[in-house]
């Protein structure tokens, strides 16, 4: 792009002084030689005055050409600056136009490109929110159906085990009446074997009148009552009536 031509203000570029000299001396010597052929042709009476009346007459001429010649070419200077100022000026308008119409264009190119990424971005978006939403579902099913999976299987497993336990509870039960039973009936028959000992034991003793016998008698009815109440201790616990009176 080509830089701008700097424009001289109004004023500032003055018309070059040296043709205007020019014009002044030639003036001059035109004016003179008109004074000096008037002057020659006077009478002699009228040539003073009529001279300097002349040499007057044609400085003033003189100097009227030249300042009319100067004010011609300032003139003339000032109409050609303003033209180029008009030159520049449209030049500029050109220019801000150009750079208008780029602006615009720049503008409406940014604008659909950003209108487009939105859209990719909208559209983005929506696919993940929607691929989201499914894997969130799927998962969620898949979790439920685990989570039924789990409370059935723990369901089945605790009534299998509530079973079992209610199973070795009742055998336990069943095996706990049974040796109860059969120690109440030991106990039973060893209260029985007791109590005939003793009575056989006191009938030997009321025969016999030995000291060593007794002694050894005594001795066994003691043993004898010692398993009797063992039998009957072991009566109560089972739960059997005991068999002392």
């Amino acid at each position: 792009m080509t830089a701008p031509t700097p424009l001289a203000r109004p004023g500032t570029e003055r018309p070059p002084l040296r043709p205007s000299a020019l014009v002044l001396l030639a003036c001059a010597l035109v004016t003179a030689a008109l004074a000096g052929t008037a002057v020659a042709l006077a009478p002699a009476s009228a040539r003073t005055p009529l001279a300097w009346g002349a040499s007057a007459a044609a400085l003033a001429l003189s100097a009227a050409v030249t300042v009319a010649f100067h004010a011609l070419r300032s003139l003339s200077l000032s109409r050609r600056q303003l033209a180029a100022a008009r030159q520049e000026t449209g030049r500029l308008q050109q220019e801000q136009t150009r750079r208008a119409a780029e602006f615009g264009q720049e503008h409406a190119r940014l604008t659909a490109a950003h209108a487009r990424e939105l859209a990719e971005l909208t559209a983005e978006q929506a696919r993940l929110r929607e691929k989201l939403t499914a894997e969130h579902d799927r998962v969620r099913t898949s979790l439920a159906s685990e989570l039924d999976r789990v409370r059935a299987e723990l369901t089945a497993e605790n009534a299998r085990v509530r079973t079992e336990l209610t199973e070795r509870v009742r055998t336990a039960e069943s095996e706990r009446a049974a040796a109860l039973a059969a120690c109440a009936n030991a106990a039973g028959r060893m209260q029985a074997l007791a109590t005939g000992m003793l009575a056989d034991l006191r009938e030997m003793e009321g025969r016999h009148a030995d000291e060593d016998v007794l002694t050894d008698l005594l001795h066994l009815d003691h043993r004898t009552a010692q398993a009797g109440r063992i039998a009957d201790s072991v009566a109560v616990l089972t739960g059997a009536r005991s068999g002392r009176r």
